[in-house]
Parts: structure tokens; sequence; C-alpha cells
């Protein structure tokens, strides 16, 4: 039943080693296996295609050419989506630079001349994405953990949205 967790990427953005051997262990205790790969062949066969922002909010200017040179043989794309199963899903953890229709994508996209950084506007709007689902399930779990931690319900919970109220 467990999880085959892959990630592309540099070998200078892996995780720590000793984090991963505890991964590892936890996995083969589960039935999963971690790999870590430079090649994005790695994504064959993948379920799940899953990226982050390559330059976080708030980080210097000066770390944005370093990080985007680095990551940009791992963008999402086409390409790199047709080396996944077909019926593999693409999910971002929001926000994405995709386009230039945000004053940070669109800063990013003129100083490095590219029309997206780590999706293009193609996967991130296409049929497999899944990125605007995934918050919903997101703020779905933190109300049901707000309601199990708190025994009740918040009248204006942070994502959205109000819970019924109970009868009695």
């Amino acid at each position: 039943m467990g999880l085959h967790f892959v990630a592309c990427a540099p070998k200078a953005y892996w995780p720590d080693p000793a984090l991963v051997e505890k991964c590892k262990e936890f996995a083969r205790v589960s039935g999963g296996s971690i790999t870590l790969s430079e090649d994005t062949d790695a994504v064959a066969g993948a379920d799940v295609v899953y990226t982050d922002v390559w330059v976080s909010m708030g980080e210097p200017v000066e770390v944005w050419e370093e990080r985007i040179n680095a990551l940009s043989p791992y963008q999402v794309n086409a390409e790199l989506m047709a080396k996944a199963k077909g019926t593999a899903v693409f999910m971002h953890c929001l926000p994405a630079y995709h386009d230039h229709k945000t004053a940070v994508g669109r800063e990013m996209g003129e100083k490095f001349d590219r029309d997206a950084m780590e999706v293009t506007d193609e996967v991130f709007n296409g049929p497999q994405s899944i990125v605007f689902q995934e918050p919903r399930t997101a703020c779905t779990r933190s109300r049901r953990s707000w309601r199990q931690h708190w025994g009740r319900e918040s009248q204006a919970f942070p994502c959205g949205g109000r819970w019924p109220r109970r009868a009695g």
C-alpha cells in the first residue's frame, strides 16, 4: 500500500541525506519507495506530477537567476507530462508562475526572458491539472481538524465559507 515517491531535481537541491534515509525506512515498512533522480525520465509511469515555485516569495532577487538556471530543465511542460502515465494529474501548491498575469510572474518573465517558470500555462490550465481542486480539499481537511480539535465550528473559517450550524 506504500507510496512510491520520486523527486527529480539537481543534487544540490536534494534533501538532507539523513532525512532521506529516515523516509526510505518509513517507505520500506509501508511497501513504498523513495527515489531521488537528476533525470526527468524518472517521471515515467507517475500518477501525479507535483511542483512548487522555484523562487519563494520574499527571497532576494540575487538567488533568482541561480535557481531558475538550475531548475529550468525540470519545468513541468507538455513534454514532461507526456512521460508520466496518460492518466497522470498535475498538482501545484500555489502560487504558480505559469504566465505574466501576476506582478512576480511578469517581473521574473521579463528579467529572465521566460514565458513561464516552474510550469507552463498549457499544463497549469490543461485537462490534467487539478491545482484548483487541491486547495478545496485542504480547506475541508482544515475545517474537519478545527472541528475535531475545538469541538465546534468556526463562524468565519480562514479559507472561506462557513460551517452549517448544528441544530440544538
